[in-house]
C-alpha cells in the first residue's frame, strides 16, 4: 500500500499513526490487529509522525499548513496556514 518509508508511529490508546513522506499521507492504524483505520492526504509532503494530544493528531506539512485530524476517524478538524503566504513548488 505504501510508497517509500515510513515515519516512526506516534500511538494514542488504540490507535498508532504514521507519517508517509512520499504521499503526504497521515495513516491510521489500529494497534491491536494493524489494520488501516482512515487515512488523510495533506496538500504536500508530511516527514515527521503527528503529535498526539488530546484525541487530536497534530502536523505540519511543506504547504505552510498545520493540520488537526480526529484521531478517532482522520477527519479534519482545523487547519492553519502557518507560512506568510501558500507556495507550491514543482521539482524535476
Amino acid at each position: 500500500y505504501w510508497l517509500g518509508p515510513l515515519s516512526a508511529p506516534t500511538v494514542a490508546g488504540k490507535i498508532a499513526t504514521v507519517a508517509c513522506p512520499e504521499t503526504g499521507e497521515i495513516v491510521g492504524i489500529d494497534s491491536d490487529t494493524g489494520a488501516k483505520r482512515w487515512s488523510f492526504r495533506a496538500g504536500g509532503k508530511v516527514d515527521s509522525p503527528p503529535t498526539l494530544h488530546e484525541g487530536l493528531a497534530l502536523f505540519g506539512s511543506h504547504n505552510g499548513w498545520v493540520y488537526a485530524l480526529n484521531l478517532d476517524d482522520g477527519r479534519l478538524v482545523w487547519r492553519f496556514l502557518a507560512a506568510p503566504i501558500e507556495r507550491k513548488a514543482v521539482l524535476h
